[in-house]
């Protein structure tokens, strides 16, 4: 059985992290933006602070779900994705709410080695490999738009447990529906891409005819185009120049960043297709790194991936929550927000 990581699988919003020469940073954070809405409403966007217009504030229920969950003597199973996890504390100050849990999967038997002694033990298809998380949910007062940011380590963050099994709860009690999206950068990534070198681009396309192979009738293959060396280098620095106009701008969709669009993709004669009016241009995969770390950066139809905020190091309590909210203070900033005082 197939074990799976608590995290999302977003094919729009996918970066794939490897290493040569040397590891990759294995602590950091991502982003996701939160937003409440009226059922059957999609446009009608919800303060946060005030779901039914009679004053039911997300982060007052969102403690008393925080708090049943870490009253509980055993960790939550969530049997349908094979994920187990424990809320540990929260703590509320003012607009903010910092979440202390553990997450990890279930449902196969296996061996847990250490890799220095080469000690072995069982665990079972009951047992959850947990990773202590750490999670901060941030709704400035009168806004429509919160952040939520997740500690990540392995693939692995609070993002699922706190929309499935805290968002989601108070979104039925008060019939709304949260939409907790990933948080795009353009600034992130330009900042990254302007340090890097891009070693390979491939654009992907799909094919549109159909091939008559009886006894049945399917479409052809994705036709894959790659380039390396100069021309890398030099439709990587097309799309560096883009970005830059997209952070100067502040582009976003409907006053946010979630799903920012590169509208005008790059498309050099060298990774178009002969007979281009056969294919649809479906994804771009740059492998773009610095200091012996490579990225594969996936961009589907024109839309940015999620940007993983890598730390050098571990990061006591105190100093992760300082992290975080420096930077919803600069998000915030850019959206039009203030955080406000903490009360």
């Amino acid at each position: 059985m197939h074990r799976r990581e608590i995290c999302d699988i977003d094919l729009q919003a996918v970066i794939m992290c490897g290493a040569e020469g040397a590891a990759v940073a294995k602590v950091g954070y991502v982003i996701y933006e939160v937003t409440a809405h009226t059922l059957r409403r999609k446009d009608d966007a919800r303060p946060l602070d005030d779901l039914n217009g009679n004053g039911a504030d997300t982060l007052h229920e969102a403690e008393v779900i925080l708090k049943t969950l870490s009253d509980e003597l055993n960790p939550q199973a969530d049997e349908r994705n094979e994920q187990a996890f424990d809320i540990r504390g929260f703590d509320r100050s003012g607009r903010t709410l910092t979440i202390r849990g553990s997450a990890g999967p279930y449902g196969s038997a296996g061996n847990l080695t250490n890799v220095d002694s080469g000690n072995t033990r069982r665990y079972g298809a009951r047992d959850a490999t947990m990773i202590d998380l750490r999670a901060m949910l941030i709704m400035p007062a009168g806004e429509r738009i919160g952040l939520l940011f997740c500690e990540r380590r392995g693939a692995r963050h609070l993002k699922n447990v706190v929309d499935r099994h805290v968002l989601r709860v108070i979104g039925t009690r008060r019939n709304v529906r949260f939409n907790v999206f990933p948080f795009v950068d353009p600034k992130a990534w330009q900042k990254f891409l302007d340090t890097a070198e891009t070693y390979e681009i491939s654009y992907i396309y799909r094919s549109t005819r159909i091939e008559d192979l009886a006894p049945e009738r399917r479409s052809a293959g994705d036709l894959r185009m790659t380039v390396t060396g100069g021309v890398a280098r030099r439709v990587g620095k097309s799309f560096r120049m883009i970005l830059t106009q997209m952070a100067e701008k502040r582009e976003g969709v409907n006053g946010s960043h979630s799903g920012v669009l590169i509208h005008d993709v790059p498309r050099p004669a060298e990774l178009r297709p002969r007979d281009e009016e056969h294919f649809d241009h479906e994804r771009v995969e740059m492998q773009v790194g610095r200091d012996n770390t490579k990225r594969t950066i996936v961009i589907e139809r024109g839309q940015l991936p999620q940007f993983i905020y890598e730390l050098d190091k571990d990061l006591p309590d105190d100093a992760m929550w300082e992290q975080f909210l420096d930077h919803a203070a600069e998000i915030l900033s850019d959206l039009g927000a203030t955080l406000g005082k903490a009360g």
